[in-house]
């Protein structure tokens, strides 16, 4: 089926291309490649950015990955494949309900299933986890006005009610170096969907955590096992895909 082309403006362009590149860092892949990626992107952000903060981020993010493309994988283990009690979770989900696979995932599969687009058989975590969530609003920011209402329905009611929440808690995290200079990229242009959707930030605290940790899927286990071994794994190219069944929710 050949997609229909459509117009996009040049800051629906630049906000489909930031979520784009913001979701490689909140995607599990043991992948290398998706450094070259990440540094590709970092360029462009370094040439374009919103602010000084986030151009002086980016900076420093790409020395550090440039002297040591191994680190970013490293503590991506260090803040999110942890042993529970130092995991920093980052699905919607858990930080409004304290549980996994909560109502946020139902909303998001909601929005999921009015596009053409789906989550991959590959991608191992649930539809309302902030990777997913980025990649999506990528595709759907590229779609130009096509689904500009239903971006707006989706930074309001799954991105903007827990990410500051979250990226305090990697920025705040012992183990977060490189993921520091990220949350420095990603806070401005959180400001700015905030602006552009017209969107006030919330005020309201996390609840009670009901669960002590995600439960990971058994091959992101596998993988980590396999990595300390120093052995190459599975990659998991990208979180969505076009007309895939939808996972069902449990």
């Amino acid at each position: 089926m050949v997609k229909e082309k459509v117009k996009i403006d040049a800051v629906d362009s630049a906000r489909a291309y930031l979520y784009g590149l913001f979701s490689l860092f909140f995607t599990f892949t043991y992948d290398k490649g998706v450094v070259d990626e990440i540094l590709n992107g970092l360029n462009t952000v370094i040439e374009n950015p919103i602010n000084v903060q986030m151009q002086r981020a980016a900076l420093r993010l790409k020395e550090k990955l440039e002297s040591d493309r191994d680190a970013f994988f490293d503590e991506y283990d260090s803040l999110f494949l942890a042993p529970d009690g130092d995991m920093i979770r980052t699905s919607a989900s858990y930080f409004t309900e304290g549980i996994e696979s909560g109502k946020k995932r139902l909303e998001m599969i909601d929005f999921v299933v009015q596009t053409p687009y789906r989550k991959s058989k590959d991608y191992t975590d649930n539809e309302d986890d902030l990777g997913f969530v980025l990649s999506f609003m990528s595709k759907i920011a590229y779609d130009g006005d096509k689904f500009k209402a239903l971006q707006k329905q989706v930074f309001e009611r799954i991105i903007n009610v827990f990410i500051d929440e979250l990226l305090d808690e990697i920025y705040k995290s012992k183990n977060s170096n490189i993921f520091k200079d990220i949350v420095e990229m990603m806070s401005p242009f959180v400001e700015f969907e905030r602006l552009y959707f017209e969107v006030e930030k919330p005020k309201k605290e996390r609840k009670q955590a009901k669960e002590m940790g995600r439960v990971l899927p058994y091959k992101n286990l596998k993988r980590r096992k396999e990595r300390s071994k120093k052995v190459e794994s599975e990659v998991c190219d990208t979180s969505i895909e076009d007309e895939e069944p939808v996972e069902e929710v449990d």
